[in-house]
């Protein structure tokens, strides 16, 4: 662990001790929303089902089928768990953050992270992008999961990495004509 881990890590304990009622209110409400989101998909997947808006075998899926899933899936979650937890923790956070003094403000005000190694740009999202454009395109959209064969899943997928490398290819090359076309 290095020092500005430990540093981290002490600066949290504190704020937990200090603001024990606060952390434990979040908590509360972090499963809360978490047993809802839970029980929320558990009901929509058993009605998904019901309605036939999904098949009932895996194999039987198609991306069109997880595409609808999802979405609806999505709209289920925002009715039934964000309407009431985001109010719920902005009301907490503005009343809890409105009892600091102001030097405590300032001391738990985070400053601008710089990005590390391990976080995402972005690039397996433009790929999975890619690779469902391909998948409609090739008129695969509605065809059965189980129907695909090995070589049609990893040749979409290498096609939708080839097409993620056009970008960087493209800022890649303006960079170069730029760095080449610079007089000193």
């Amino acid at each position: 662990m290095t020092d500005k881990d430990e540093r981290e890590f002490k600066s949290a304990a504190k704020f937990v001790r200090k603001h024990w009622k606060m952390t434990l209110a979040m908590a509360l409400g972090v499963v809360l929303a978490v047993i809802v989101g839970a029980y929320v998909f558990f009901w929509y997947a058993a009605l998904a089902q019901a309605t036939t808006l999904v098949p009932t075998t895996i194999g039987a899926w198609s991306v069109a089928h997880f595409f609808a899933f999802c979405i609806n899936l999505l709209i289920w979650e925002l009715i039934f768990v964000a309407t009431w937890l985001i109010p719920f923790f902005i009301i907490v956070f503005v009343l809890w953050w409105r009892k600091l003094t102001p030097e405590e403000q300032k001391e738990y005000q985070g400053g601008r992270r710089r990005r590390t190694a391990s976080e995402g740009g972005g690039c397996s999202f433009i790929i999975a992008v890619f690779w469902l454009i391909i998948v409609w395109i090739q008129g695969k959209w509605t065809l059965p999961l189980n129907s695909w064969t090995f070589n049609d899943w990893i040749i979409t997928w290498l096609t939708a990495f080839l097409w993620g490398l056009v970008p960087i290819a493209i800022i890649a090359l303006i960079f170069l004509a730029y760095a080449f076309t610079r007089k000193d």
